[in-house]
């Protein structure tokens, strides 16, 4: 592995210890965070550094991440699970400042940018149904607004 993927260990160890990293894919897909697929001996992991420029507010990103993280769901939820490092905070800060987070990859997931066709768009509103269902008792005010919103009238 080459001096990226040796970046990309050192970032990972901060997480978790005692894996053996086999392979890091960078992945292409999306505008918005540096994202790698991670390959180790003991799963699969997603680990992105957050865009500072866009997320001006990681902290608060994270928390609702978090919260939501935590809300009673199913047995058979089957949504990503952010990762502590090893000093209990969900962002770790690299030396050059910036945010990095890990998941657990979601076995048998795919990404999109655009919806290829009425299926996926039609699976996509499930799973935004679903996610309004989980959190429906939450408090909005419990929340953060992580990204600035401006309103037209």
């Amino acid at each position: 592995m080459g001096t990226v993927a040796q970046y990309i260990q050192s970032i990972f160890e901060a997480f978790l210890v005692g894996q053996e990293l086999q392979s890091v894919t960078p992945l292409q897909q999306g505008l918005i965070n540096d994202s790698f697929l991670l390959q180790t001996t003991k799963g699969a992991f997603i680990l992105q550094r957050l865009n500072s420029h866009v997320f001006k507010a990681p902290l608060a990103l994270m928390e609702n991440l978090i919260r939501f993280q935590k809300l009673p769901k199913p047995s058979s939820y089957q949504g990503p699970l952010f990762l502590q490092d090893k000093t209990g905070k969900y962002l770790h800060k690299d030396p050059q400042d910036g945010l990095w987070r890990l998941q657990e990859f979601v076995p048998n997931s795919q990404a999109f940018d655009l919806a290829p066709n009425s299926k996926v768009a039609k699976q996509a509103g499930a799973l935004l149904a679903n996610f309004h269902f989980l959190s429906q008792g939450e408090d909005l005010k419990n929340y953060h607004s992580p990204l600035p919103v401006s309103y037209t009238h």
